[in-house]
């Protein structure tokens, strides 16, 4: 993350929708660009991380391994 750009690094599922069997599993990558309200502006998906951080222009000195579950912990 920098300033109100932020790149995400994601595993996505995907499961078939009439037996709920796995169809696919692989891990992406989400740019974010934040406008003044902190709400999504937009954003841009990456087949792999190392594409969308410099797509970005973000590189490792910008990482941040912090995490925010949805019980809006951060560990």
């Amino acid at each position: 993350m920098r300033g109100d750009t932020v790149v995400l690094a994601q595993r996505g599922v995907w499961h078939a929708p009439d037996t709920g069997e796995v169809t696919g599993d692989r891990t992406l990558a989400t740019v974010f660009q934040l406008n003044d309200q902190h709400q999504v502006a937009r954003f841009a998906r990456f087949d792999d991380l190392a594409e969308a951080l410099a797509a970005a222009g973000l590189g490792p000195a910008d990482e941040n391994d912090q995490v925010t579950s949805t019980d809006g912990v951060t560990r």
